[in-house]
């Protein structure tokens, strides 16, 4: 090859690697935030999307919240049936629930006795036995597995037969009874009744910030603005380092 070609050819290499250092730059100036301003709102944005997953997963796992909650009372409301003196009453109840656990409920989680069957079956015996502390753990325990399997209208079946007793339930359980039908109304597109259910739960002084966080989005579903901002707020100005109050800020 001739002294020139080489030298045509040192250039063609040249600016092929001129070029591409140059659009490599101009790349790099297009990914990195320029300046302060550029870096501080890449991090609020950063910011408002993990707290926009949070606020998701949150209203789609409002009933596991709910669960741990429940499994602890059911727990509590068990040991403090066994210590307790065993009335007839009691162990009648025991002896149906147990009946009721061996076959509808275990024929219900093997896919075979349908959801309206169990919300039946165990809306007779709760009526049947009436409203004690040990029949409302019963309770709780029903509604929950109904809940857990997307059976969000056999749980309003159940929890409606029981509807006047549920206030009669002692405090704790009375309350993740009425929550449990939050969730299902505001799940099966109910959510004027989910707001007045909810309405009723922020007078009980329990987890108030999740009440009046719940109250905000769904009166955002509905159309009232004015309410689901008052509803943040509150959460904000009462609840201030909690993660609802966190969530609240982002939908306000």
């Amino acid at each position: 090859m001739s002294v020139s070609g080489e030298n045509n050819q040192n250039e063609n290499n040249e600016s092929t690697e001129d070029k591409n250092a140059a659009a490599q730059a101009n790349l790099d100036k297009l990914a990195r935030p320029q300046g302060k301003g550029s870096k501080k709102k890449a991090r609020e944005n950063s910011s408002e999307v993990v707290v926009e997953r949070n606020i998701n997963t949150v209203v789609e796992n409002k009933n596991t919240y709910i669960a741990l909650v429940v499994i602890a009372l059911i727990a509590v409301a068990a040991f403090v049936g066994i210590r307790s003196a065993r009335s007839s009453s009691i162990e009648s109840f025991d002896e149906a629930v147990e009946n009721f656990r061996i076959t509808t409920l275990k024929s219900f989680n093997d896919g075979g006795a349908p959801a309206e069957q169990l919300s039946k079956k165990a809306s007779d015996l709760l009526v049947e036995h009436g409203t004690k502390d040990f029949t409302g753990a019963f309770a709780l325990e029903v509604s929950q597995t109904l809940v857990n399997k997307g059976e969000d209208q056999a749980n309003l079946d159940l929890l409606n037969v029981i509807g006047s007793s549920i206030s009669s339930y002692p405090n704790a359980i009375g309350f993740f009874l009425r929550y449990s039908k939050v969730n299902s109304l505001e799940d099966t597109g109910k959510f004027q009744e989910a707001i007045t259910e909810l309405e009723g739960l922020a007078g009980q002084e329990l987890l108030l910030d999740k009440v009046y966080f719940d109250l905000g989005r769904l009166y955002k579903k509905v159309g009232n603005g004015e309410k689901s901002r008052a509803s943040f707020q509150w959460v904000i100005e009462n609840h201030p380092d909690s993660d609802h109050a966190e969530y609240s800020r982002a939908l306000l």
